[in-house]
């Protein structure tokens, strides 16, 4: 795969391929995660009764 990607770069850009790596999260993930939490513990609640 890498083979391949370095020449199909050279080739498309005549430039070698370059990899860069970005770090952090979509902020919705985070909101949905807790509104996932709190929908569980609704339900838990509900069914524990």
């Amino acid at each position: 795969m890498e083979k391949a990607t370095a020449e199909a770069s050279q080739a498309f850009f005549g430039k070698p391929f370059m990899a860069m790596g970005e770090g952090g999260t979509i902020p919705f993930m985070e909101m949905l995660e807790k509104l996932t939490a709190a929908v569980a513990s609704v339900v838990a609640t509900h069914f524990n009764r």
